[in-house]
């Protein structure tokens, strides 16, 4: 920095005195050269002759002389066009013969300089009017093949020394130029050419030369990667040709699905691959300089592995952590089934991830955890235990879509359902089918059917070995038969009839007898023994919940003793409890919620002395020894609900379903109850 301070002051003051009239003849001894720039001469198209004079050397030896012009006054050696000479020359005349970067009909000032180990100084200006000048002529360049980016170096005659007015091209392109001087240009292959080989052209002082020789851009090859099994984020390597030093300018795709460059030669590069890719296997593509080159074998991602899946039961909307391997990291990616419900990705890492267990329809309790990763799906070799207390089961097979006003009982190890209508308004087209419930198959099998015409709002109840169907109404009107069913022999028996030809009844078992209740009637509960074949009227139930119409809800039997819900209103359930030994009904609490109300809704189980009423979407529990009340989980299905569905009890589970559908577009189902998951 202060040399160079130095040279321009030397500058200065050899211009000063320059200026300054002297006596002829007299020099002042300085430590610096003088120059003095003389006239131009032998001015054609061709180019022009630049004159000087070295007046004195100074004290040290000259090691650089020359020109400079410009089209603006006082050109200088650092921004302006130059001719060195680094002859040895110590005072006297020299001269040079310029052939480039002259434009036609244009005014340039010269400056002759000379300059020592200490100081550069500069003679005054003198001016010529320029005729023009020869062309640049490129002789060769190397290298003659490359990509995008790379840089050339370009050999020749009447260069320009400021970078700015070499102007390059690569066929229509321009050219980055890095530096230059009269021979030799270094500049930057630009983005965009494609065409294999391009001429290269340069522009100076507004002539144009061009190579003999054209550019060749090469193509990109793979020739092999390893490794060609990986998981997301593994570092791939690729062997080839004619790939870029340049990380950005290799564009490797797996799919379509562009990978990270995190390193890059022109024979190696090494790739991340990307969270992005949803496939098992990728065709792997390198795009450069608008050229593509694929590998021959497909890449292909690793399949998920689970480790552990904790806890091992779990209710939705709760987290759980599975542990594995190969797993996304970007969460996106990866898909967690359990059944045919996704659970929520919350963090997930290559070893790990959080999943938010969804709200949705199971179809079984003890469930395998899926992950599914790039198209590979693996399970978990445990079962995960659901703890939802409701879930799916098979529906009971129909030959049409509805069964309404169905009958079931549990008997032994199976439940079964049968009879009802196909329509929920029309009794003229009643069944008489049955079927058995295996509850560990989930499946349902025909047995024989009830004699006689079919028939709905039957009723029902067990004994021993032995169910007990009965009352109804038939397309003619009700009825008042009863027929007992061996599941042994699949055989009906007709049993004495019923007092009355009724419907709706509700039936209950306890300690080896039948008993069914009845609306409308003052006699309204009656016994049944199975010993004689004999119906006993009960003491009845004195209703008076303060007149009009009323409806038997629903009932259940806990610790021996029957209880009754009955409605009005859609306001309010009432509930009365029947001791079968002393033989007294007591008016209990009641249920406040109008979704309880109607036969035609909901139903009525007892599960280990605990009674249940199911509404329209809520189930309470009813706690004898309290006689109060508690709302549970709702069904789980929340935008429609059922008409005159129907309901058994297997191995403390509750059953719940046919009927019709609200709005009727839904499917008819069959769900299971459990309250342990409560």
């Amino acid at each position: 920095m202060v040399f160079q301070k130095l040279l321009k002051i030397a500058s200065i003051i050899i211009i000063l005195l320059i200026s300054v009239k002297c006596i002829d003849d007299e020099i002042i001894q300085t430590e610096y050269p003088r120059v003095q720039t003389l006239e131009a001469n032998r001015i054609t198209e061709s180019g022009a002759v630049l004159n000087a004079e070295i007046i004195y050397q100074g004290n040290q030896e000259i090691i650089e002389y020359g020109f400079v012009w410009d089209q603006e006054e006082n050109p200088t050696i650092e921004s302006s066009e130059k001719r060195i000479i680094a002859d040895k020359i110590t005072t006297g005349g020299f001269s040079a013969q310029v052939e480039t970067t002259l434009k036609e009909n244009k005014i340039y000032y010269v400056r002759a300089y000379a300059k020592n180990n200490e100081y550069l100084v500069y003679g005054i200006n003198t001016a010529f009017f320029s005729l023009g000048s020869e062309a640049a002529n490129i002789e060769d360049f190397y290298p003659k093949t490359g990509n995008w980016g790379d840089t050339i170096i370009l050999k020749g005659r009447h260069f320009s020394y400021l970078s700015n007015n070499n102007h390059v091209l690569f066929k229509d392109i321009s050219s980055k130029v890095i530096s230059s001087s009269d021979t030799t240009i270094t500049c930057i292959v630009p983005d965009g050419i494609n065409d294999e080989n391009v001429s290269i052209y340069l522009n100076v002082a507004n002539q144009q030369a061009v190579a003999k020789n054209k550019f060749e851009l090469t193509v990109p090859e793979i020739q092999s990667f390893y490794p060609m099994k990986a998981t997301f984020g593994d570092t791939i390597e690729f062997i080839g040709k004619n790939f870029s030093a340049v990380n950005e300018k290799n564009i490797i795709s797996f799919n379509e699905h562009q990978a990270e460059v995190i390193s890059s030669s022109k024979t190696k590069l090494s790739v991340i691959v990307p969270t992005s890719v949803n496939t098992h296997q990728s065709k792997v593509r390198l795009t450069l300089n608008l050229k593509s080159s694929s590998a021959e074998e497909l890449f292909e991602v690793l399949a998920p592995k689970i480790f552990k899946v904790s806890p091992e039961s779990g209710s939705s909307n709760t987290l759980i952590k599975i542990t594995g391997d190969n797993f996304n990291p970007d969460k996106i990616g990866d898909t967690i089934s359990f059944e045919k419900n996704y659970g929520e990705v919350v963090e997930a890492s290559k070893k790990e991830m959080t999943v938010r267990i969804p709200f949705g329809t199971y179809t079984n309790r003890f469930i395998k955890v899926g992950v599914t990763v790039a198209g590979q799906t693996t399970y978990d070799s445990s079962l995960f235990t659901l703890e939802e207390p409701w879930i799916k089961r098979e529906n009971v097979q129909s030959d049409v879509v509805n069964r309404y006003r169905a009958t079931s009982f549990s008997l032994l190890n199976n439940a079964y359902v049968g009879l009802g209508s196909h329509s929920r308004n029309n009794l003229s087209n009643l069944s008489n089918d049955f079927y058995k419930y295996d509850p560990i198959q989930n499946s349902w099998l025909k047995i024989s059917d009830f004699p006689g015409t079919g028939l709905s709002l039957a009723t029902s109840f067990t004994i021993g070995n032995y169910a007990y169907v009965g009352t109804g109404r038939s397309s003619s009107g009700n009825t008042n038969e009863f027929w007992r069913y061996d599941p042994a022999s699949d055989s009906w028996k007709q049993i004495e009839s019923f007092p009355y030809a009724v419907s709706a009844a509700k039936g209950f078992s306890i300690d080896g007898r039948g008993y069914v209740f009845i609306e409308n009637y003052s006699d309204n509960l009656w016994s049944y023994d199975p010993s004689i074949d004999k119906w006993t009227k009960m003491p009845g139930l004195d209703f008076d919940i303060g007149g009009g119409d009323y409806t038997i809800n629903k009932g259940f039997v806990v610790e021996g003793k029957i209880y009754i819900a009955m409605s009005r209103n859609q306001s309010y359930t009432h509930l009365f409890e029947f001791d079968t030994e002393t033989q007294q009904w007591t008016k209990k609490s009641g249920l406040d919620y109008s979704g309880a109300y109607g036969n035609y809704m909901g139903a009525g189980f007892s599960i280990d002395n605990v009674g249940y009423i199911m509404g329209e979407k809520s189930v309470y529990e009813y706690n004898y020894l309290s006689d109060s009340w508690k709302e549970l989980s709702d069904f789980p299905i929340v935008d429609y609900y059922y008409y005159y569905p129907t309901s058994f009890v297997l191995d403390g589970k509750a059953y719940y379903g046919t009927g019709s559908y609200e709005p009727s577009a839904y499917e008819p189902s069959f769900w299971e109850y459990d309250p342990n998951y409560e």
